[in-house]
């Protein structure tokens, strides 16, 4: 029983986690698509495959402020 309780609790956690990247990957394309920025297939595929929300919250950030797609992958 204990056993079970935790892995719901992981469950929990790796859920909330998804759900934090899947909502800034969302944020980006969003604020991207607003500002006329459109990603191509590889950097459309490389956010995608972004977990790394530090990552995800600073393109977040540069999406508001660049002036080409190309700037949010350059570092």
């Amino acid at each position: 029983q204990e056993g079970r309780q935790e892995g719901r609790q992981e469950g929990r956690q790796e859920g909330r986690q998804e759900g934090r990247q899947e909502g800034l990957h969302d944020a980006v394309t969003l604020t991207l698509a607003a500002r006329g920025l459109h990603p191509d297939d590889r950097q459309a595929a490389a956010l995608q495959a972004c977990t790394d929300e530090a990552q995800l919250a600073r393109w977040l950030l540069l999406a508001a402020q660049i002036e080409s797609i190309d700037e949010l992958f350059t570092d």
